[in-house]
């Protein structure tokens, strides 16, 4: 069940990390940058369930998370 979570968030956040590419045309410099960016949406940025922060790559614009704990 947490893996679900897990994979509809990150879902959520990297398409909204390819809209943001889409309409600045540029991928967000960071995970903060990306926060702000969705704060204003109606379902805002989903933190991290367990206070972690999620791994985010500015050069491809993809988040994801160490699984580690699902382990």
């Amino acid at each position: 069940m947490v893996k679900k979570y897990f994979k509809e968030n990150l879902g959520y956040i990297n398409s909204r990390s390819q809209r943001y590419h889409k309409q600045k045309g540029h991928y967000a410099e960071d995970l903060d940058e990306l926060r702000i960016y969705l704060e204003p949406t109606i379902r805002g940025f989903p933190e991290h369930p367990l206070d972690e922060e999620y791994i985010y790559d500015p050069v491809t614009g993809i988040v994801e998370y160490d699984d580690y704990f699902l382990q």
